[in-house]
């Protein structure tokens, strides 16, 4: 890319379209920022694909999976002095997370049976849990290859696959993350899981743009919506379950809707805000940039959602209404990012990929 196409690209990353389809830059660029920068450091090599990225509960340590060269590493926050790292880790998988007491939980090591494995950085140690599909060894019925934690409640939830006729179908495990005992296994999962705060229920997203919400402990669906006509990548829960917040990946091939016409598909609502009750939607967010969302999350304060998108732009919204705060990292590069904010709020990292370095945010004094 030349450098004028950076700067036009940096430029673009930069809009939004608001929800009455109007372009303009993002309100908080005129005023103090809320975030700013804190630390910086590499992570240099196989993290640059790093696949997702989770915080320790006491907010000091950041896990970062590299999935396609499939291991992970623990750095300190927030001098980014590396805990521990290690390789080998079932392919596949997406997600990493803390235990309670701080331990990591990452794709299944040396064991295609296991659903994932317990990891302590410090020590190296290692302990694998039980795969759901016990009748199998192999990790495409047993890795989970998408999970999220509630350390505080300890449950885990995650995706795998079962065996469906001549195909596969979609699982959802859950887990007592204290004891590591298989609590549940229900069919009809999805592509990737939002966890309730209260680690009842779980928000279960599809390719197709649908959303459903899944009780923990029985199965039973409580609420099904269509998000999107394309997609939805990701989901997060507000912090009192109330909203749920929905991102897709913008443009795509399928059936159009209303007939039995497949051709390009046109939905550009790519951050949405949910009544987690209803499912009716509440506010939504236009944003011009091809790719869509990348990550999405709630801060644990109930005060903002940070999205980043497919230029590296990570942006910070009102949790509420969706009104644009402010850039809190703008795309200059073709590069995707993926942002996670600290369990009490007052840090927001995010992981550039193509740039190979982790930026910790740090709320300013009384914002």
């Amino acid at each position: 890319m030349n450098p004028l196409s950076r700067v036009l690209a940096g430029f673009i990353g930069c809009l939004f379209l608001s929800p009455a389809s109007t372009v303009g830059a993002t309100k908080g660029d005129s005023k103090m920022a809320i975030f700013t920068k804190e630390a910086e450091f590499s992570v240099a090599g196989d993290e640059r694909n790093a696949s997702a990225v989770a915080w320790s509960p006491d907010g000091t340590q950041l896990a970062v999976l590299a999935s396609l060269l499939r291991y992970a590493t623990v750095f300190a926050v927030p001098s980014g002095d590396k805990i521990g790292t290690i390789t080998d880790l079932v392919g596949g998988s997406q997600a990493i997370g803390f235990t309670a007491d701080g331990q990591v939980v990452i794709p299944s090591h040396h064991d295609d049976s296991a659903a994932v494995t317990i990891w302590n950085a410090k020590t190296g140690a290692t302990a694998n849990v039980a795969g759901p599909d016990r009748s199998s060894k192999g990790a495409v019925t047993n890795a989970l290859f998408e999970f999220v934690m509630d350390p505080a409640r300890n449950r885990l939830a995650g995706l795998h696959y079962v065996k469906s006729g001549q195909g596969r179908a979609f699982a959802i495990s859950i887990y007592d993350a204290h004891t590591w005992m298989l609590i549940a296994d229900h069919t009809g999962g999805g592509t990737g899981l939002a966890m309730s705060p209260n680690a009842m229920q779980v928000a279960a997203i599809n390719s197709l743009g649908g959303v459903k919400i899944v009780d923990m402990e029985s199965g039973a669906v409580s609420l099904q919506f269509q998000a999107n006509l394309t997609p939805v990548k990701v989901a997060s829960w507000s912090a009192d379950g109330k909203r749920i917040a929905t991102g897709s990946i913008s443009g795509g091939f399928g059936r159009l809707p209303g007939t039995d016409t497949y051709g390009p598909l046109q939905d550009d609502n790519v951050l949405q805000l949910w009544d987690a009750r209803a499912g009716t939607r509440i506010a939504v967010a236009r944003i011009d940039v091809g790719g869509g969302v990348e990550s999405l999350e709630f801060s644990n304060d109930g005060r903002w959602l940070a999205t980043t998108t497919s230029d590296g732009t990570c942006r910070l919204w009102d949790a509420g209404t969706l009104e644009p705060i402010e850039t809190i990292a703008k795309g200059l590069h073709p590069t995707t990012a993926i942002a996670r904010f600290s369990p009490d709020s007052s840090r927001l990292v995010v992981i550039r990929r193509g740039l190979a370095q982790a930026t910790i945010y740090r709320t300013q004094s009384g914002r």
